[in-house]
């Protein structure tokens, strides 16, 4: 067999740990050998043999092929076997992203994160904490398939209070960071009361920020007196909303509010079905959208694209009337139409292209929108024509006038109109022309303010507007 050594001696825990092929098997393995002297030392070997054993074929766990004991030279040997991943740890990969600016999307981060917490859920069921939870310790068998490792930390047995202090100095813990200053200066013992479900669920949140973040958790995280707002600069740099507060909730400096593993399960669920919208936080209720990717909400008024960038999808609608959710990826007009409940169930504001489709009963049809002619039409439906002094337009039906250059209401006496160089004068004084001829919209580009040509407002929904301004200019 041939043995590569990828791994030193650990003063703490003496082992070596190489990776073989294994010619029955067809594929590498990788071998980790611990040795000791001491009775008490070898059971505790013993036990990450047991409990690799236990969870071998849990989603998301090594699998283990086996350990062996050997006694030689006066010293202890167990060999452990588990698979080999050869794309590494999580500490590598995520400082390769690093270097490349390669940020993980929100939808991967929600998928590693659920297949996480509820993989550690199921290990609390079982009575097991790994308590020394770190991206060293999490190994990469795909870009989409991480496995956790290194159970030599672990415990099965969690009836009492006391254990003893274990992990990694950066992801220790509050409470942990606390007894182990005590331990280090001696005014304290090595086993402390808390409770190892939630000190795995803090390493776990200092995990998932170097994930979201990409920046890495070093030992600034040590320091107790600055732990705070050093946590509260680095959640500020997640936009999504769902995920830092869920890394939020996992790094509560408190304990005693800081969630185990089944309680984070139930937070998460709750939270990724909260519909909070992702830019003005206030709960969607009516004309909204939503991405099922990366769980993002959004009310119509805030985001009408029905696009989400950042997973590069179309969202999800949700009909006003009868709940039923539409995907709308083909659709291309914000008035979006139910099939379940034959209703319009998005009323959209300043909607600039839905002049080119025709709204009928069984949805929507696309028609000839090309240099569409500017025809005004009255709030009684029909045409207006244009006086002969040119200052208003005149409904051929009743008395309504409209100013030629403000496409207000006429007002004779007050000056508005300004020649032929502009189509329409905005209520912040400046002239507005119609640029795209494929629209019945004006745009003013110093404030932002549309009017439509059909229904004379820009603050409405346009929804008739594209059958109206159809059959006038028939």
């Amino acid at each position: 067999m041939e043995y590569v050594n990828i791994q030193q001696t650990n003063d703490n825990k003496p082992c070596l740990i190489y990776k073989f092929f294994d010619k029955s098997l067809n594929k590498w393995l990788c071998k980790k050998i611990l040795t000791t002297v001491n009775n008490s030392r070898l059971k505790i070997f013993q036990q990450e043999a047991e409990t690799l054993e236990y969870i071998s074929g849990f989603p998301l766990c090594l699998n283990y092929y086996g350990s062996k004991l050997k006694f030689i030279d006066n010293k202890y040997q167990l060999e452990i076997i588990t698979e080999y991943c050869e794309k590494g740890d999580l500490s590598d990969h995520l400082l390769n992203r690093k270097k490349e600016q390669n940020y993980f999307k929100s939808k991967e981060l929600f998928y590693h994160f659920s297949s996480f917490i509820n993989l550690f859920s199921h290990l609390q069921s079982k009575n097991i904490s790994h308590r020394d939870i770190k991206p060293e310790n999490i190994f990469i068998v795909s870009d989409n398939e991480f496995k956790i490792g290194d159970f030599g930390s672990s415990t099965m047995n969690i009836d009492r209070k006391m254990f003893t202090i274990q992990g990694t100095e950066c992801y220790l813990s509050p409470e942990l960071r606390e007894g182990y200053e005590r331990f280090k200066y001696k005014t304290g013992g090595r086993c402390i009361e808390y409770n190892p479900f939630k000190s795995d669920v803090y390493s776990l949140g200092l995990v998932f920020l170097f994930m979201a973040t990409l920046e890495i958790i070093d030992e600034m995280f040590c320091d107790l007196e600055d732990l705070d707002k050093l946590l509260k600069e680095r959640l500020s740099m997640i936009t999504n909303y769902k995920l830092r507060q869920i890394i939020f909730m996992m790094l509560n400096i408190n304990s005693e509010q800081r969630p185990d593993f089944n309680e984070l399960k139930v937070y998460f669920l709750n939270i990724i079905e909260n519909k909070c919208c992702n830019k003005c936080l206030q709960l969607c209720i009516s004309n909204y959208s939503f991405c099922k990717s990366c769980h993002s909400f959004y009310h119509t008024s805030c985001d009408s694209t029905f696009y989400c960038k950042e997973c590069e999808e179309s969202m999800i609608c949700s009909c006003n009337h009868c709940k039923n959710q539409l995907d709308i990826i083909n659709i291309k007009c914000l008035h979006t139409y139910c099939n379940n409940c034959k209703l319009y169930y998005i009323e959209a504001h300043n909607c600039h292209i839905c002049i080119g489709f025709k709204i009928l009963n069984e949805g929507f049809t696309l028609v000839d929108s090309l240099k569409l002619p500017l025809i005004f039409i009255c709030l009684c439906g029909n045409r207006m024509n244009l006086s002969e002094s040119k200052n208003y337009y005149q409904c051929n039906k009743c008395v309504r006038k409209y100013c030629s250059s403000c496409k207000g209401r006429y007002h004779p006496g007050t000056q508005c109109f300004i020649g032929d160089e502009y189509d329409l004068i905005c209520k912040c004084g400046k002239g507005c022309t119609r640029k795209d001829l494929s629209t019945i919209f004006f745009f003013c580009e110093k404030c932002d303010f549309s009017r439509c040509v059909v229904c004379m407002s820009g603050l409405r929904s346009h929804r008739d507007c594209s059958v109206n301004y159809q059959e006038i200019k028939k």
